[in-house]
């Protein structure tokens, strides 16, 4: 059985908790992502470990989810400390992810 992936965007705009700030993936490597966030004048950095992997919803009625198609998730504010951390110095967090 093949298991496909749908990877988070390099670049997308946050809705929910996060709407008005734009997200572009900077760095890139086998255990973590990181992500600039651009708000109103300020940005910060979010780093990701991977992989973060959820279910492709096929039918939300019955709740079905397929069991060949996954995709990334951008972990929910509940999960920073646990599998998201955030810096406002760059270097701080690309030696986060690296350590990862």
């Amino acid at each position: 059985m093949k298991i496909e992936v749908k990877h988070l965007p390099d670049d997308f705009f946050g809705v929910g908790e996060v709407k008005g700030y734009r997200f572009t993936r900077i760095y890139t490597i086998p255990s973590a992502y990181i992500y600039a966030v651009n708000g109103l004048s300020t940005t910060h950095y979010e780093v990701l470990r991977r992989p973060n992997l959820s279910p492709v919803c096929i039918d939300f009625k019955s709740r079905l989810y397929s069991e060949t198609e996954y995709k990334e998730v951008y972990p929910s504010s509940k999960r920073f400390g646990f599998d998201a951390w955030t810096f406002t110095d760059r270097e701080l967090a690309i030696n986060k992810a690296k350590e990862l």
